[in-house]
């Protein structure tokens, strides 16, 4: 959870700099301290823009084996758990890791291992609403909805991606 929320702050004062020096800011006198030349545009970058669409997902009574299976074979960090196309908990590699090991682990099922009422969004949030969000109460990935459906799952690698491109000067 540290680390997330570190790449969210970062992500955070990334987009500020990149923004101030795109609109050809002078240099900071601080950290803390951007002097503009003109006033700075608010950029309002949906969080569709760095959402990984169509996540899997998992139903409540699925065995920690397959969740482990879908998890290693597919290369995914977070799980969201439905019912009826509802997201109703999410698990992360972090909860399947901390119990893989114990005896009596085998019979453990989603249900036992996902946080109920995972943070989600509405499909055209802006980017920095939800990484702010995010970063504040230390969550490691929003489910993007569209009218309640799922359409996407925004993760700390997602956030890493959009800051890259910041970085580099590609915003959307």
């Amino acid at each position: 959870a540290l680390y997330d929320t570190a790449v969210f702050e970062i992500l955070h004062s990334q987009i500020t700099h990149a923004v101030a020096r795109k609109m050809h800011l002078s240099d900071c006198h601080s950290s803390k301290v951007i002097r503009r030349k003109k006033p700075m545009k608010h950029l309002k970058i949906p969080v569709d823009e760095y959402t990984t669409p169509s996540p899997v997902t998992v139903d409540a009574s699925t065995p920690m084996s397959d969740l482990v299976e879908l998890m290693q074979n597919r290369e995914i960090r977070h799980i969201p758990v439905v019912s009826q196309d509802k997201a109703i908990g999410i698990i992360s590699d972090r909860d399947v890791r901390m119990v893989m090991n114990v005896e009596g682990s085998g019979t453990l099922q989603a249900r036992d291992l996902m946080h109920e009422n995972p943070f989600t969004v509405e499909s055209g949030t802006s980017l920095e609403d939800v990484v702010l969000e995010m970063s504040k109460h230390k969550i490691g990935s929003a489910i993007v909805n569209d009218n309640g459906n799922i359409v996407g799952i925004f993760t700390s690698t997602d956030a890493l991606n959009a800051l890259v491109e910041v970085l580099r000067g590609d915003l959307p």
